[in-house]
């Protein structure tokens, strides 16, 4: 489901979130699904679990739709329903570590702590939903969560109620097809924006990335400014947690480009074994280079690929 700080994000066959460090092998288990107020464990006749229902819930008041129809769905869909985003505010092993994820339905969040014993679903506070990305900042201790239409908001966890602030309005009133969020090391924050194509080869109709748009945010002038610039760094995007690395430490990377792995999220789920796209996006000439599996209907495009910074601890 994603990585973050050196983090593997997984989940088990009753869709369990659970934190794996491959360089270690440790594990750390999230609260269940079933903890979340609005969702509802599903057991057969006979005793057994068959999966979750989930209530829908106002977005303003926070109340249960009792006519609306829950979302029933079985114990491998909840994956790709709970968890369209994980991020951690630090490695998970040292203690006082936040969880913020993005859910469906309608985007929204929700959160926990590592070792609390339930998920908190950030709502009743405006429009919070129709997040595609979010990041931890360390220089402020907040999250940044990115909108459908360019908007940025803070996510404070910091206190007894999250706390969610609009720092950068919407600016454009139609959606990419992703958005991404990225913080450079340097300090600056970074939209991507990135839209996608079907591309048609060898009978085999498949959804891929056409074009990646790089904007840096100014927050204190309320816009973004398109850059084909990263000051020799690498961008690392997808299901991840976004990162840059610098090319003079890693020579082998290509400088002010981005490795974006397929996080395309409905298609994946609809096409386990097709094509999981792999590609460097040159920023500065608008090129790809492929990086994808040779075969695009193959077992080993399952589970797809994700980026990841290896940690010891």
């Amino acid at each position: 489901m994603g990585s973050s700080y050196g983090w593997l994000i997984t989940a088990d066959e009753r869709s369990n979130l659970i934190l794996v460090n491959p360089a270690t092998g440790a594990q750390i288990a999230m609260p269940p699904p079933e903890t979340m107020n609005n969702v509802r464990l599903r057991y057969t006749e006979k005793g057994v679990l068959d999966g979750y229902d989930v209530l829908y819930m106002d977005l303003l008041s926070s109340d249960f739709d009792t006519e609306t129809e829950p979302y029933h769905l079985t114990l491998e869909e909840a994956r790709f329903f709970f968890y369209e985003r994980v991020v951690l505010s630090c490695d998970p092993s040292q203690g006082n570590c936040m969880v913020l994820r993005i859910q469906l339905p309608n985007s929204q969040l929700s959160y926990t702590r590592v070792g609390d014993t339930k998920w908190t679903w950030i709502g009743g506070k405006g429009n919070c939903w129709e997040y595609q990305d979010i990041l931890y900042n360390n220089n402020d201790g907040l999250f940044y969560g990115v909108r459908g239409e360019g908007q940025v908001d803070s996510i404070n966890l910091n206190g007894i109620s999250a706390e969610v602030k609009v720092i950068l309005k919407s600016i454009i009133s139609y959606q990419a097809h992703s958005r991404y969020i990225v913080q450079a090391p340097w300090g600056d924050f970074f939209q991507i924006w990135r839209h996608d194509k079907y591309n048609k080869e060898n009978g085999r109709t498949e959804w891929v990335a056409d074009k990646f748009f790089v904007y840096k945010i100014d927050f204190v002038g309320q816009k973004i400014i398109e850059t084909n610039n990263l000051q020799d760094h690498a961008m690392f995007i997808g299901f991840n947690n976004s990162f840059l690395l610098p090319v003079k430490d890693f020579p082998a990377l290509v400088p002010n480009s981005i490795y974006h792995t397929d996080d395309l999220l409905d298609y994946i789920y609809c096409h386990r074994f097709s094509l999981r796209q792999v590609v460097i996006f040159n920023m500065e000439d608008g090129s790809f280079i492929e990086l994808s599996p040779p075969s695009s209907n193959s077992r080993l495009n399952w589970p797809p690929p994700v980026w990841i910074q290896p940690s010891l601890a």
